[in-house]
């Protein structure tokens, strides 16, 4: 969040291989510091001036395939922060995350899919369970952009100090977006 923490001196890395016509399978690695940007105010002198106090790093193995119609997108990735509370005591989080994206080309305009995640906390102390989180949905191609209708239903979420916790939420979203 833009109010808690912030990520800097941060190494992003990725390699991506092709392994055969229209699929790929790679590698993503980050590693860097966090800056504690709570009760420091919003001036950018101050926010600058704000000291480094934990760090933060994560990795991911993913694949990305196309099949005629049909498309396939899965990852899997770890997540640890190191994030000092006020008086200096460091909570160490960790998590592990894994997605899964299957599509299906209808037409020229339609396309559906359907999205699949779950993710499970080794923080010391959060007792959460695993949560998972499904969204079929659906897009159509208007012309100059997409109309979206997805449904959303999952059983927890990621908080802003990216560990995991334990919430039922049902939503249904519609969007468009324009393309000039």
């Amino acid at each position: 969040s833009s109010t808690t923490y912030r990520k800097l001196h941060t190494f992003v890395g990725n390699v991506d291989f092709r392994i055969a016509d229209q699929q790929w399978v790679g590698v993503s690695l980050q590693s860097g510091d966090l800056q504690n940007l709570e009760h420091i105010g919003t001036d950018a002198a101050t926010i600058s001036a704000a000291e480094i106090s934990g760090d933060h790093s994560a990795w991911n193995i993913h694949y990305n395939g196309s099949f005629d119609k049909f498309s396939v997108k899965a990852q899997w990735l770890g997540v640890e922060r190191n994030i000092p509370d006020a008086t200096g005591v460091t909570t160490e989080i960790k998590n592990q995350r894994a997605a899964v994206n299957l599509g299906y080309a209808v037409s020229e305009r339609w396309f559906t899919y359907i999205d699949a995640t779950w993710a499970d906390t080794d923080t010391t102390g959060n007792t959460a369970d695993a949560v998972t989180a499904f969204a079929p949905g659906a897009r159509y191609k208007y012309g100059p952009g997409w109309i979206y209708l997805e449904y959303l239903t999952s059983t927890g979420d990621i908080s802003r100090d990216g560990d995991i916790y334990e919430a039922d939420f049902d939503a249904l979203y519609t969007s468009i977006d324009y393309y000039f």
